[in-house]
């Protein structure tokens, strides 16, 4: 046996190598398993194309829209809790979505779109959230001082509310003021009593204290006895009592 091809034989042994290349001279070890290219490019090709699981959707122009006018009810909400104020058509309506969700569907049909449900149910939850927050509101305001009952003018105070204000639920109507006048330089204008109109805000057992008030036109020799008002469209929540 040759002895130098027995060396390299033992050699090869006590280094671990795979394969030893005899007729070369040189030892040289075998290399290392590595993933085919084709493998590694499947796996390269599948995890750049997997969805991202919380990607989040592109909202649409319809979206934007309709986030603009829930953010509109979020800002009235806001106003409602720091003023108490409330308008007239709600207490008399009551608190409903359908005017909100009106709105939203007209949002998404400008741009040719259809409004989602989770969508119109946000409209739903705005909605009891106003009226949770009139609720609330009510407890910190109360009613203004009264003054000396004026039966005639509350009388024309509440038949004018009503033709301003159909089916309102008015409760009672309170004289605020005595008789004030509005002055032309030195003449006198007319004369007015000032007053508010308490109503039930519908669905609740809160009110709202409407402003109001019953005029009269001085003619030289007095003034007459038809009764004029100012319209006023928003009020305060109070409660009932």
């Amino acid at each position: 046996m040759n002895t130098g091809v027995s060396f390299l034989l033992l050699a090869a042994a006590l280094s671990g190598c795979g394969f030893i290349k005899v007729n070369g001279g040189a030892a040289e070890p075998a290399s290392s398993p590595t993933p085919s290219t084709e493998t590694a490019r499947a796996e390269t090709s599948t995890t750049s194309s997997a969805p991202a699981a919380d990607a989040p959707k592109e909202k649409t122009k319809g979206d934007l829209q309709c986030d603009s006018t829930l953010l509109g009810a979020l800002q009235s909400k806001g106003a409602l809790e720091r003023s108490g104020e409330l308008s007239v058509s709600t207490a008399i309506k009551g608190f409903s979505a359908d005017n909100l969700k009106a709105n939203i569907s007209s949002c998404y049909a400008g741009y040719g779109e259809t409004a989602s449900v989770e969508k119109l149910a946000e409209a739903d939850a705005m909605t009891k959230e106003l009226r949770e927050a009139a609720i609330a509101a009510a407890s910190k305001w109360k009613m203004p001082d009264a003054a000396a009952s004026d039966a005639a003018a509350e009388k024309a105070i509440k038949a004018d509310f009503l033709v301003q204000h159909p089916d309102s639920d008015i409760k009672r109507v309170v004289m605020t003021s005595g008789w004030k006048q509005n002055m032309n330089g030195l003449v006198v204008r007319n004369r007015y009593k000032e007053a508010v109109v308490v109503i039930g805000v519908k669905d609740t057992d809160i009110c709202m204290r409407v402003l109001a008030n019953a005029a009269q036109d001085a003619n030289g020799a007095g003034f007459d006895a038809k009764w004029k008002h100012d319209v006023f469209v928003r009020g305060t929540v109070v409660p009932c009592k």
